[in-house]
C-alpha cells in the first residue's frame, strides 16, 4: 500500500507528465493525422513509467518501460483517430488533442501508480 509520500510524489509526476503531454498535443494537433506528437507521448509516457516505478523502488529499464506501455496502448489506438480528425480544425483541434492527450495521460499515469502499488 503506497504512503502518503509516494502518493503526493505521484501526484507531481502524474499531473507533470499530463500537462507535458497536452502541450505537445495541443502544439502538434495540425500534425495529429501523421502521429507527430506520438515519439514525444513515447518519451513522456516511459519517462512517467520508470519514475513511476522507482517510486515503488521497482528499477524499471527503458525497454521494460515500454513494453508495459505496449500493453496499455491498444486504448490510444482508438484515440488516436478521434486526435487526427479533431486536429484538422485549428484551435477546436489544439484544445481537443490537448485535453485527450491530458486526460490519457492521467488515466494511464495512474493505473500504472496501482500497477506499482499492487492494486491492480
Amino acid at each position: 500500500m503506497a504512503t502518503i509520500k509516494q502518493t503526493n510524489k505521484a501526484h507531481l509526476l502524474i499531473h507533470g507528465a499530463a500537462v507535458a503531454a497536452g502541450a505537445a498535443s495541443g502544439a502538434l494537433a495540425q500534425g495529429a493525422v501523421l502521429a507527430l506528437d506520438t515519439p514525444i507521448l513515447g518519451v513522456i509516457y516511459i519517462g512517467l513509467i520508470e519514475e513511476l516505478g522507482e517510486l515503488f523502488h521497482q528499477k524499471v529499464t527503458k525497454e521494460c518501460g515500454a513494453a508495459l506501455l505496449a500493453e496499455f496502448g491498444g486504448f490510444s489506438v482508438g484515440l488516436f483517430g478521434v486526435k487526427a480528425v479533431l486536429g484538422i480544425v485549428p484551435v477546436l483541434g489544439n484544445f481537443a488533442n490537448a485535453g485527450i492527450s491530458t486526460a490519457t495521460t492521467e488515466a494511464m499515469g495512474w493505473s500504472f501508480f496501482n500497477y506499482f502499488d499492487g492494486k491492480d
